[in-house]
């Protein structure tokens, strides 16, 4: 992989929790150029491999039209096949698939690692939703709580039945 590729990638997978909504929107084309690199290495990988064979069939017929070029001096299917591995050719064929099949192996995984983030992206989110991020909150204490919401409640009924005895003076002509 290119260099620039490498630090592309890094920069790519990358996630930044403050800015959720720029990830969120530049996921797809992150996506996007990495599959389409995907892509492009998977038909040079096929390309690679077809030019192997072509490679072996036309060593095939050379090898047993002149034998003696392949340092032949009888003609087997096994010494064919021999010959034709041992080639020169079939090597640098044989190295390109290799190379091109490394880049397929890679850029599968960068592509694995992509719709990874994009489901690290979707849980961060959610947990954002759930306020997940928020401070710390100090935890209430429930003793102290009670105690105020009983006082509360004692106090309206304080309030209330002073209320109503007020009334009561009220309506007997009392003050």
């Amino acid at each position: 992989m290119k260099s620039e590729d490498v630090k592309k990638l890094q920069i790519d997978r990358e996630i930044d929790p403050e800015q959720l909504d720029v990830e969120i929107v530049k996921q797809p084309d992150i996506f996007l150029y990495w599959s389409e690199k995907y892509v492009i290495a998977r038909s040079r990988r096929d390309r690679a491999e077809m030019q192997l064979e072509l490679t072996r069939a036309k060593l095939d017929g050379e090898c047993r039209e002149q034998p003696e070029l392949f340092g032949l001096k009888k003609v087997t299917e096994g010494a064919v096949k021999a010959a034709i591995e041992c080639h020169q050719d079939t090597q640098d064929a044989l190295d390109d698939v290799i190379d091109a099949k490394e880049e397929v192996n890679l850029l599968d995984k960068i592509v694995t690692a992509l719709d990874q983030k994009k489901r690290m992206l979707e849980l961060l989110v959610t947990l954002h939703g759930q306020t997940y991020f928020a401070g710390p909150s100090v935890p209430r204490n429930l003793g102290e709580q009670w105690k105020k919401y009983k006082d509360g409640v004692e106090n309206s009924v304080k309030e209330a039945q002073k209320s109503r005895a007020r009334i009561r003076k009220t309506r007997k002509g009392g003050k």
